[in-house]
């Protein structure tokens, strides 16, 4: 062979490898653009604000003012437009206005009413009136308090026609910027304030000093979101992500069709009443923030089990260990082995004789009760029916397993059964329970025997159908982890959450869909379900094939949800048995608990023992919450804080955090720690009492 030749094919190669490198390079560009630009877009956060231009707004001076409200604090302007401004002694601006918003199902959306008639109801009081563009009638009464830095916002709501409300919203415009926000979990943001947030029933402080404005503890309206760019700040009054709520129809053929009936459906002449209230100038500088949890942990768990294809032996598995201990007292593991407690949901009857144990089962039944009494007397668990059976209950039934439950566990829960298909279990809480034509009403029923807090499965169903259009960043982490992390640990971390956790996160304010998602907990629907309360769950987490590996997993799990302040209420089946799919073994032809999963067990009451993870039920953690709604807070010039527990019964261990090195409860130092920069404490407070709150510097 020739040189020639040899360096001829020697040229080629080279030249091969030139190109292959070259398209290499340019695929490993376009990629690496690719990627940045995805996770640029992904990491912008998703609006819930209504979509609307802030400029539009238009929050004119008043001018030449005709109405005066004014203290030692601020001063109100308002004319006979309805324009509002609040201003400190001296003049400078803190809020500019004041916007009613409304987005009406079939309606377009609408800012500001209509036939403005101002009007002064006292010394203290204006009263701004006007009809919204679906004709109803709106009071809003603004009143100043001369004794006291803080202004009480009241706005009623008359609807002349049915109206279907997705959204009704006070749009209050600051002229002072965002300067602390008190977020959903009680965590607070000072320096790193997000664009945009949901914030529940909790609060915000805009500016500073004596040209400040603060609100806090909202529990008379639907929820606040904040936009901080603009300094806005929007009172829902009523919003449909506030209360998620749907009906599963009948459907003959089990199709599992559902129809959303979140937004508020007003009749005519009825009427919806709000308020709220800010806070003006030099109060405490720092103020305490009521935790979700009491006596200080700072997190929390609940269990909840759905009684599907259960035994006695595998009920006695998952909680004393194995099936072959009868006494709670000599449990060696599962729930009670480890003193976990459980909302635990079980059926009253069994027809067609299925694998579903029940009260009435006549093999096993008298075992079940002696079973359930167990529990029931360690004050340890929430006792509750998964709907009566698994097939539609008869009005008979009904009272009987209602009745029967609350005398024996006093029972306030409900979790439903078999619901999804739309042909069975009708009486369900979101099938037939509410409607009074259908056989299966039961509404008066729970009514009457005082169960009050239901399973309400609005939220995994939204969930499942938003999950399954999530692709690439946003399916795994949040926009503000994005921006912490940036685009290589971001990138480490979306395979981690992939192979690890997938779409689902074990914390129910959903974290990863950012500050600015609405995720209620628990809520009273205006309109659909009476006084009942709902209480949420997001997605059925399921234990399979347990490794070393999964007791790992559990425990960063865990350590993530205390980080980040959350609350997990996990929808599980426990004592059932799916192969793969289930916490109990098998050992010499004995069923006894997984020892992995009772491994996770362990290490959760490990961390409950230390303080941080608060394990509790739906009934316990429901009541506290309740309670938690008519706390409110006087803020004095001196920096003290006056707390009223205006509830008919005491609250013990009633906990909040706050940035402060020390403080003091009615002149004594109360059982505290430190988390970070927060001092959180906790107390108990008489029913009808008061406390007062010192911060010590």
């Amino acid at each position: 062979m020739s040189c020639k030749l040899l360096r001829s094919k020697a040229s080629f190669w080279k030249l091969s490898i030139v190109i292959g490198l070259t398209i290499l390079l340019v695929a490993g560009i376009a990629l690496l653009i690719y990627i940045v630009s995805t996770f640029n877009a992904a990491k912008r956060p998703i609006s819930y604000l209504p979509e609307i231009n802030p400029g539009d707004l238009y929050y004119a001076p008043p001018g030449d003012s005709q109405f005066e409200l004014m203290n030692s604090y601020f001063r109100l302007l308002a004319n006979r437009d309805g324009n509002v401004e609040i201003t400190t002694l001296d003049g400078e601006t803190i809020i500019s206005g004041f916007k009613f918003y409304s987005f009406h199902e079939n309606e377009d959306e609408r800012i500001g009413f209509k036939a403005v008639v101002l009007e002064m109801v006292n010394d203290s009081t204006l009263s701004i009136k006007g009809n919204g563009h679906s004709g109803e009638h709106i009071i809003i009464d603004i009143s100043a308090l001369r004794d006291k830095p803080k202004l009480n916002i009241r706005i009623k709501i008359s609807y002349e026609k049915s109206t279907a409300v997705i959204r009704e919203a006070l749009i209050i415009k600051f002229d002072i910027p965002v300067s602390e926000v008190y977020k959903k979990n009680r965590q607070i943001d000072t320096l790193s304030i997000e664009k945009e947030y949901w914030l529940d029933k909790q609060g915000i402080k805009f500016g500073k000093g004596r040209r400040a404005a603060t609100i806090y503890n909202t529990t008379s309206v639907s929820s606040l979101q904040v936009d901080t760019e603009n300094n806005l700040l929007y009172v829902n009054l009523d919003y449909h992500m506030d209360h998620p709520h749907i009906n599963i129809p009948y459907q003959q053929d089990g199709g599992r069709k559902w129809v959303d009936l979140s937004s508020s459906a007003y009749n005519e002449a009825t009427e919806r009443e709000n308020s709220f209230s800010i806070w003006f100038g030099e109060i405490p500088e720092t103020i305490p923030r009521l935790m979700l949890m009491p006596y200080g942990f700072i997190s929390a768990y609940v269990f909840t089990e759905h009684a599907d294809e259960a035994d006695i032996r595998t009920q006695r598995a998952v909680y004393f260990g194995s099936e072959i201990i009868t006494e709670a007292n000599q449990a060696t593991g599962g729930f009670m082995g480890n003193r976990i407690p459980v909302t635990k949901s079980v059926f009253y009857s069994n027809p067609n004789d299925s694998l579903n144990i029940s009260i009435l089962d006549t093999d096993d039944g008298v075992e079940f009760i002696d079973f359930l009494d167990q529990l029931d007397s360690t004050g340890l668990y929430d006792i509750c029916l998964h709907t009566p059976d698994f097939l539609n209950s008869n009005r008979t039934i009904l009272e009987k397993s209602i009745a029967f439950m609350k005398e024996r566990y006093n029972t306030v829960t409900w979790i439903d059964h078999g619901c999804y298909s739309g042909k069975e279990n009708r009486e369900s809480f979101v099938c037939d329970g509410f409607n009074l034509g259908s056989d299966f009403y039961v509404a008066d029923l729970w009514q009457k025997y005082n169960t009050l807090y239901f399973w309400n499965t609005a939220v995994e169903l939204h969930l499942k159908k938003i999950n399954s259009s999530l692709r690439g960043w946003r399916a795994y982490l949040s926009p503000r982890e994005m921006e912490e992390m940036g685009v290589f640990r971001s990138g480490i971390e979306l395979l981690k959450r992939r192979e690890n956790d997938g779409k689902y996160e074990s914390n129910s304010f959903l974290k990863r869909k950012g500050d600015s998602y609405p995720t209620p907990l628990y809520y009273q629907h205006p309109t659909r379900t009476e006084q009942f309360y709902s209480w949420v769950t997001t997605f059925s987490k399921e234990y399979g094939n347990l490794s070393e590996d999964n007791i790992i997993i559990e425990r960063e799990r865990i350590k993530s949800l205390i980080k980040d302040w959350g609350v997990f209420i996990n929808h599980g089946y426990f004592p059932r048995i799916r192969s793969g799919n289930d916490v109990i073994n098998e050992v010499d032809g004995k069923l006894v608990i997984d020892p992995y999963f009772n491994q996770i067990l362990q290490t959760m009451s490990e961390f409950r023992d230390e303080g941080e993870l608060y394990i509790t039920t739906i009934r316990e953690l429901m009541d506290y919450w309740i309670r938690l709604e008519k706390v409110s807070f006087e803020y004095l010039q001196n920096g003290k804080i006056i707390v009223n527990n205006n509830n008919d019964v005491p609250i013990h261990g009633l906990a909040m955090a706050i940035r402060a090195r020390e403080v003091s409860v009615n002149g004594n130092l109360p059982t505290s720690k430190f988390v970070g920069e927060d001092l959180v404490f906790w107390f108990d407070i008489e029913c009808h009492g008061s406390a007062i709150i010192q911060i010590c510097q």
